[in-house]
């Protein structure tokens, strides 16, 4: 494998886990904020 191709696998390989990151995190994001509307006692709590 030359290292043209190597450099781009490893930036599609980048770009999908930080596409993963992202998502990950607005995910996370809105249970905080579903579960603070729910719960509003809860998240004054913390």
């Amino acid at each position: 494998m030359n290292s043209a191709r190597l450099n781009n696998t490893l930036s599609e390989k980048l770009t999908r886990i930080r596409s993963f990151m992202i998502l990950t995190l607005l995910v996370r994001a809105l249970v905080g904020l579903v579960s603070a509307e729910e719960n509003p006692k809860a998240s004054l709590d913390h």
